[in-house]
């Protein structure tokens, strides 16, 4: 809103600016009010991402009812199963050649069990407990490729230095 008003002052107070730059960026082929349009559209969605984005984990943290899964074991099961399924599914790129490490941190999903937990939320499409079910298997496949992530970025051991052999002596 204060970027409109902002703008909406400068149209007014600087027509003749922009009536230049326009004429300038026609003549160059700059597409200067093609390339100002992306720019705040690009800051306007990396504003967004960035503060809204937490706000939207919280209000989904918030809505889960996590002692539904507690009161219904089925439910347990239902986020385990999908969970392990996943991680099993991204260990078998093993058998392509990709390393276990690697085929295990490509296993971390949070954006697809996300999504289906915001819609099946919103359309009241899912029983009680389902929701917090979906999170714990996404849980699963964060905390399995946690380890090899971890294992990744630490530095490698340094072997232990052999200490030279003692000279010999020899007697003539």
């Amino acid at each position: 809103m204060l970027l409109f008003v902002a703008l909406s002052r400068l149209e007014k107070s600087g027509a003749r600016l922009r009536l230049r730059l326009h004429r300038l960026s026609e003549s160059r082929k700059f597409a200067l009010e093609l390339r100002i349009q992306l720019a705040i559209l690009f800051a306007m969605a990396a504003l967004a991402d960035g503060f809204l984005g937490p706000l939207f984990f919280v209000w989904l943290g918030a809505s889960l009812t996590l002692l539904d899964v507690l009161t219904r074991p089925q439910m347990i099961l239902l986020g385990v199963a999908p969970g392990v399924g996943a991680v099993l599914a991204h260990a078998a790129t093993r058998l392509l050649g990709l390393p276990l490490p690697l085929g295990l941190l490509s296993s971390a999903q949070l954006g697809v069990p996300v999504a289906a937990v915001t819609i099946g939320t919103q359309s009241n499409l899912l029983l009680p407990g389902e929701a917090a079910a979906l999170i714990i298997g996404a849980l699963i496949t964060i905390g399995v490729s946690a380890i090899p992530g971890g294992r990744a970025v630490a530095p490698p051991q340094a072997e232990p230095a052999s200490s030279p052999a003692p000279p010999q002596i020899t007697t003539p």
